[in-house]
C-alpha cells in the first residue's frame, strides 16, 4: 500500500516495493543497454512506468528524472512524449525528455571498477585516472535507466555532484550486497559509477529536455503529486482591514438593514424640516408684501 509523504525523497525512501524492484536491477539496467534501439528503450519505459533516468544537461550538469512515464498519442495528447519529474521536494517540475538524444550510444574509457569502488571521498574521485593498458570502457546511452537503489541514494545524499555521489553509491551497493545472497549491486550497477565518473569529467554529451507546461502533462504531474505527496496546509491570511471590536455588554447588535433604515429616516426628516422652513419663509414674505400694499391704500 502506497503512503503519501511530505516530499518525493521521503516517498521513495519509504516505498515498500523498492526491495523487490532492486532485485531486478540487472533487467532494469538492460532497458538502456548499449546498441539497443530507441524504439526498444521507449518500449521498456512504456511497459515499466515509474523508473528513473540519469542524464546530463547543456552545461554538462547531472540530472536525475524520476517517475518517468511514456505517454502515447491519444485523443487527449496529440503527440507521444516521454515525461519525468525533477526534484526531491514536495513539488517536482514536469519535464519532457527527447528520447532520440537520450538513447544515443556512447563509449567512454573509465577507471576500473575496483578503483571506483575504492574511492571513498570526493577528493579520491578527482584523482582517478584511466589505465594506460586495457582500460575499462563504459558502453551505454547518453542517459541511463537506473533502479530505486540509485534513486533513493542520490535523493538521500541531497546532491547531484558526481564526485560526491560515487562514494555514497559505492557504500550503498556494498551494503546491499551484504544482505543479498544472489543479486550483487557492485556487479550489476558498475556502469552507474562509470557513468558518474564520465559525467564528473564532462565526457557525457547533453540530452535535450525542457519543462512541459502543456495541459495534459501538467494534469499527469498533478495526479502523481495528489496521489503520493501530502499537500502543505495553506496559511490563513489576515483580513485586509482591522476587525471591529466585539460589542460591549448591554449594547444591542443592530442589523445592517436597520442601520440603513434609520439613516434614511434621519435624512428624510431633515429634508422635510428644511422644506417646511422654506415654505414658512415664503409665506411670511407674501404676507408682508400684502400688508404694505394695504397701508398705502
Amino acid at each position: 500500500m502506497t503512503t503519501r509523504a511530505e516530499n518525493w525523497s521521503k516517498f521513495y525512501g519509504n516505498l515498500e516495493c523498492n526491495q523487490e524492484v532492486n532485485l531486478k536491477m540487472a533487467q532494469i539496467m538492460g532497458f538502456s543497454r548499449f546498441q539497443a534501439s530507441c524504439t526498444d528503450c521507449i518500449s521498456n519505459l512504456a511497459n515499466n512506468p515509474g523508473l528513473s533516468i540519469l542524464a546530463v544537461n547543456g552545461f554538462k550538469e547531472l540530472f536525475l528524472f524520476h517517475s518517468v512515464h511514456y505517454q502515447g498519442q491519444n485523443v487527449v495528447c496529440s503527440k507521444a512524449k516521454l515525461l519525468g519529474l525533477l526534484g526531491g521536494g514536495p513539488r517536482a517540475d514536469c519535464y519532457r525528455i527527447d528520447p532520440i538524444t537520450l538513447f544515443q550510444d556512447v563509449e567512454i574509457q573509465t577507471p576500473s571498477s575496483r578503483d571506483l569502488k575504492s574511492a571513498l571521498t570526493p577528493e579520491a574521485v578527482e584523482t582517478l585516472q584511466v589505465a594506460d593498458q586495457s582500460p575499462s570502457v563504459f558502453k551505454g546511452k547518453l542517459g541511463i535507466i537506473v533502479p530505486p537503489l540509485v534513486l533513493t541514494t542520490i535523493l538521500e545524499a541531497n546532491t547531484i555532484n558526481p564526485a560526491n555521489l560515487i562514494p555514497a553509491l559505492s557504500n550503498k551497493f556494498q551494503e546491499f550486497d551484504h544482505s543479498s545472497p544472489v543479486v550483487k549491486a557492485c556487479t550489476f550497477l558498475r556502469q552507474v559509477l562509470e557513468y558518474l565518473w564520465a559525467a564528473q569529467k564532462k565526457l557525457i554529451d547533453p540530452i535535450i529536455f525542457s519543462i512541459d507546461r502543456s495541459v495534459d502533462s501538467q494534469n499527469w504531474a498533478n495526479r502523481l503529486h495528489f496521489a503520493n505527496i501530502l499537500m502543505p496546509a495553506q496559511d490563513i491570511l489576515p483580513p485586509p482591514f482591522p476587525l471591529p471590536p466585539p460589542p460591549q455588554a448591554g449594547v444591542e447588535n443592530q442589523s445592517a438593514l436597520k442601520i440603513i433604515s434609520d439613516n434614511i429616516r434621519v435624512i428624510r426628516d431633515a429634508t422635510e424640516r428644511q422644506h417646511l422652513r422654506e415654505v414658512t419663509l415664503k409665506n411670511n414674505q407674501t404676507d408682508g408684501t400684502k400688508s404694505r400694499r394695504l397701508s398705502r391704500e
